[in-house]
């Protein structure tokens, strides 16, 4: 039977040109009966199946692997990222070697290696990854890591090795919280049992609270009381907790519990009227935006236009209006045009404004393509698109014109009107918007409501791990746009929003409704602070927390949950 990498069929990867002649000569006599042990055998293939596949690499391309491993010791992400990623293309050949190395490297190697094998998604890698878990004590990353790959897999077989690492007195916190997280994904009545028997014992780090709290919702038979939308004891006390972060983590853990549910308006308007912190607040507010009521719309209007409210919340409770549609929410709306409101709120409420069939909603959107914030008129081109009155579009295509006649000091605006000028002119159906500033506005608003929830699950995976005081992935201008283009969906988390994440540098923009809020105005820029030069490539690692960069590296390319984990 012929072996094929996990990824992808791996053909003649490193074959010399004499090697491939010798091969193509081998074909046309006819073949041999068995796959060949080394690559470096110039007759040596097997085309069963249309693949020709060596179960060994050429020398060429065992040196590369091994030249990759060692760059996990380095001090510089963007070289561990891009050893990461090459690693993964190589798949099925890769594998041996990064066991080995997982097995007895130096730490800093070994929790690279896990990472990489739970991307490689291998089966010969399970038993080595839950040998980790076990056998891993002093270091504080590396049994984490490999739970973390075990997640990846939903390995049912994980729960005794993790049952009996995290009963030793030497499991680190790291593993701690990377457990619930494996157990959610895994999901079987064992990793249930497991679960609670964690949620009963006493732990002090906080992250580890966040993370069982979390994982609880992913089990709803133990999450919600019998047959009723109401939290059980065990997500209560998540949900009554001293710290805002633990009760932010169970009200995302009571959405994803509830997820299929229609009766939690009365639950979540209870955890409303009572929260005072924007934090826990956000994801509650997502949970109410699914009830497509006009008392629901005044609420989220009234929250919006409520000028002593958090903007956090002033913020999101306008976005979560913007498939509504519902006119109920205009006088509101109105009036934070005309306050002194933040610009980011004003260009929520233009949007909101552009599905509204109101001739003052038309009239105050085709207003702002003169506002002072180049978001507020970007905001006015996206949404003219969709403004359903004829004479509305028709007047937009007018102000758009004008508009790129005199000049638009944005380019990005600029953009915009083009796209938008190009939909209401019949030239083409859609358009593709680009962002003005860091919010990202109109990449998250018209995400429907899974996807919100499961990027607001995986930022709080994120936070459970202790990745949240990463700010800067290395100091980091380096890592930013060498990743991966975002996907749409999430993993955002997303997410990339698929489930498959955004690039592997900084967050592309803020978090979602639902999601962890940074300090202050929930709107991380899209470079990170400055810090010292990035080291060289080659450089010694040195820095702290390096395996924490590459794990949030990791985990904004690829979320530990997908939309598969919320059905």
């Amino acid at each position: 039977m012929v072996v094929m990498s996990s990824r992808k069929p791996v053909g003649v990867l490193g074959v010399t040109r004499w090697k491939m002649s010798a091969v193509l000569v081998a074909i046309s006599l006819g073949g041999l009966s068995a796959p060949p042990a080394q690559a470096d055998e110039p007759g040596a293939f097997d085309e069963r199946g249309g693949n020709i596949f060596f179960h060994e690499p050429d020398r060429d391309t065992a040196k590369r692997i091994d030249d990759l491993i060692g760059r996990f010791a380095e001090d510089s992400v963007r070289a561990r990222t891009a050893s990461r990623r090459e690693l993964e293309d190589i798949g099925y050949w890769a594998v041996q070697p990064l066991m080995s190395a997982l097995e007895n490297e130096e730490p800093p190697i070994r929790a690279a290696a896990a990472l990489t094998l739970s991307a490689i998604l291998d089966p010969r890698t399970v038993d080595q990854l839950r040998a980790s878990v076990e056998r891993e004590t002093s270091h504080p990353f590396v049994a984490g890591f490999a739970a973390l790959g075990l997640a990846r897999y939903r390995d049912a077989a994980a729960v005794a090795p993790l049952r009996a690492a995290l009963r030793s007195s030497k499991s680190i916190h790291t593993l701690r919280a990377a457990a619930p997280l494996t157990l959610a994904r895994i999901g079987t009545p064992e990793a249930q049992t497991l679960l609670m028997e964690r949620l009963r014992s006493r732990v002090g780090n906080p992250h580890v609270k966040r993370a069982r709290v979390l994982a609880l919702g992913f089990f709803p038979a133990v999450a919600l009381e019998a047959n009723s939308p109401e939290p059980s004891a065990a997500l209560r006390s998540g949900l009554r907790g001293k710290k805002r972060e633990l009760r932010h983590a169970a009200v995302v853990a009571y959405l994803v519990a509830t997820l299929r549910r229609t009766d939690t308006r009365d639950v979540l308007m209870g955890l409303l009227d009572r929260e005072k912190q924007a934090l826990v607040i956000s994801p509650a507010l997502l949970g109410l935006s699914r009830f497509e009521d006009s008392g629901t719309t005044a609420y989220l209007s009234h929250r919006a236009a409520r000028s002593a409210e958090d903007d956090v919340v002033r913020e999101l409770s306008c976005d979560l209006l913007v498939a509504r549609n519902d006119a109920t929410a205009l006088p509101d709306l109105l009036s934070i045009l005309r306050s002194t409101s933040s610009a980011r709120l004003r260009a929520s409420a233009v949007m909101v404004l552009g599905g509204i069939d109101d001739e003052s909603a038309s009239a105050a959107v085709l207003e702002r393509f003169s506002a002072k914030s180049p978001l507020v008129r970007a905001a006015a081109a996206v949404t003219s698109v969709r403004m359903p009155q004829k004479a509305a579009r028709d007047a937009a295509l007018r102000r758009i014109e004008s508009r790129l006649r005199a000049g638009d000091s944005s380019r990005d605006v600029r953009h915009n009107l083009v796209e938008a000028r190009a939909v209401l002119s019949g030239e083409r159906a859609t358009a593709v918007w680009r962002e003005v500033g860091a919010e990202r506005l109109f990449h998250l608003l018209f995400r429907p409501y899974e996807e919100r929830v499961l990027r607001a699950v995986n930022l709080a995976a994120e936070d459970a791990l202790d990745l949240t005081k990463i700010q800067n992935l290395q100091t980091d201008s380096e890592v930013i746009g060498a990743g991966d283009s975002e996907g749409d969906g999430s993993g955002d988390v997303g997410s990339g929003d698929t489930g498959n994440g955004e690039g592997p540098g900084v967050p592309a923009g803020p978090n979602p409704p639902g999601g962890s809020p940074t300090p202050k105005d929930n709107q991380p820029a899209v470079n990170p602070p400055s810090g010292p030069k990035a080291p060289a490539v080659g450089s010694p690692r040195i820095a702290t927390w390096q395996e924490l960069r590459d794990l949030k590296v990791d985990l904004q390319r690829r979320p530990l949950f997908g939309v598969e984990d919320l059905q």
